[in-house]
């Protein structure tokens, strides 16, 4: 069991929630916090992926050339 001091905005939002949703307020943390710890875990995949393709990879795309179009073979 975690005890939280919540900021009085999410407080306001999260009695919102559960006046509209008629689901009861620890049942909605339980969920955001769930979804936001998905969503990290998500973030740190998609970071390692990057990651291995920039190690990988010999050449380095500029946006500007991601932006242009310029395919692997630097063609436009």
């Amino acid at each position: 069991m975690y005890s939280l001091n919540l900021p009085q905005d999410i407080e306001d939002n999260l009695a919102f929630l559960a006046t509209e949703t008629g689901r009861d307020k620890e049942d909605l943390m339980n969920e955001a916090i769930s979804r936001g710890i998905q969503e990290i875990i998500e973030d740190m995949g998609d970071i390692a992926d990057a990651k291995a393709v920039l190690q990988s990879s010999s050449r380095q795309w500029s946006l500007e050339e991601v932006e242009a179009g310029v395919d692997l073979e630097g063609h436009v």
